[in-house]
């Protein structure tokens, strides 16, 4: 499991705005026929508003 902090930065921009910063988590899973430390996939994803707080 992976916890991010990340942000939509548009073109010209130069520090993403608090409006567009989003928490997300990632499921990571070892890709068939891979060993360790190599090949992960995506297993699930979701990401929600820093918000405020």
């Amino acid at each position: 499991m992976v916890i991010s902090r990340s942000g939509i930065l548009l073109a010209g921009e130069s520090a993403v705005p608090a409006d567009r910063l989003v928490l997300a988590t990632w499921i990571l899973v070892r890709a068939a026929g891979q060993g360790a430390g190599e090949g992960r996939l995506v297993a699930e994803y979701h990401n929600c508003p820093v918000g405020n707080a």
